[in-house]
């Protein structure tokens, strides 16, 4: 038996990904080490060697002590209400005023299409439907739906139904979450935000607001 000191580990889907890292000189200064084809450690603390990994191009995730996703919403920002008009521009000799040399400009560009011919073609090009389920050939009810079930590849099309639903109605929802480590629980939530390939949430066995990947949802109840 051997026991080597870390700060953080380091873990994904893909090896080629944790090797790549694990040979980057620009993160050299971390001491990442392979463990595993699929595990690194660091002996740097894991808030900075997250900001590292992102200085370097990378979009790492933090994970809490349980196995789910520490969250890091960025804060949303209102529209910016859009500037004032400017003031008329002084005039030239002669009475013509630069904004007016402006307008004669455009309006003697020519235009370009047929916009009654673009109309006749919108109003005649077929509707676009969602992509069928590959599983059985039936149709998503909601975009919503398609992008679960393009990120939940496990779930039934029932729970891709059940799950879509709560998010587009803003109803709670019951789902088995398997964490990183394996372990399976039972998580109650409500307040759903879908932002692929993650779920945000307030988590009523934590009490708090939670992150979910997609691909570790095995299974959708009513809430």
């Amino acid at each position: 038996m051997r026991v080597a000191p870390a700060a953080c580990v380091l873990h994904g889907e893909e090896p080629a990904l944790l090797a790549e890292l694990a040979a980057h000189r620009g993160l050299a200064q971390l001491g990442l080490r392979h463990l595993a084809p699929t595990v690194l450690t660091s002996r740097t603390s894991l808030d900075k060697t997250l900001a590292a990994l992102r200085a370097a191009g990378y979009a790492p995730v933090a994970e809490t002590h349980d196995g789910t996703v520490r969250v890091e919403k960025a804060q949303r920002h209102r529209a910016v209400a859009p500037l004032p008009s400017p003031l008329p521009s002084p005039r030239l000799s002669g009475g013509t005023s630069r904004r007016r040399k402006t307008d004669v400009r455009t309006e003697e560009a020519p235009v370009t299409g047929d916009l009654r011919a673009l109309a006749t073609r919108l109003k005649t090009a077929p509707p676009a439907t969602p992509q069928p389920d590959p599983y059985n050939g039936i149709p998503f009810d909601s975009d919503t739906e398609e992008i679960i079930a393009g990120y939940a590849r496990q779930l039934s099309l029932t729970d891709v139904r059940q799950l879509a639903h709560a998010v587009n109605e803003g109803r709670p929802v019951t789902i088995q979450y398997v964490a990183a480590s394996g372990s399976r629980t039972i998580r109650t939530l409500s307040e759903l935000d879908l932002d692929p390939p993650y779920l945000y949430a307030w988590c009523h066995l934590r009490n708090d607001e939670r992150v979910f990947t997609l691909s570790r949802i095995d299974g959708v109840m009513p809430g």
